[in-house]
C-alpha cells in the first residue's frame, strides 16, 4: 500500500522540513514547476 501526498509551499526550506520528518517512509518525491505564488511537491510514501 502507498499514499500520495500533495504539498504546497512558498520556500524550499518548508519542503525540506516536511521531507526530513517523513524521510524514512518516502518512496518517491518530485517537484512541480513553479506556478504562481505557491510551489508544489508530490510525495509517495510506503
Amino acid at each position: 500500500m502507498s499514499v500520495k501526498i500533495k504539498i504546497s509551499y512558498e520556500h524550499d526550506q518548508e519542503l525540506q522540513e516536511i521531507i526530513s520528518l517523513i524521510k524514512p517512509k518516502i518512496k518517491r518525491c518530485s517537484k512541480a514547476d513553479k506556478q504562481g505564488k505557491y510551489k508544489r511537491a508530490y510525495i509517495e510514501v510506503k
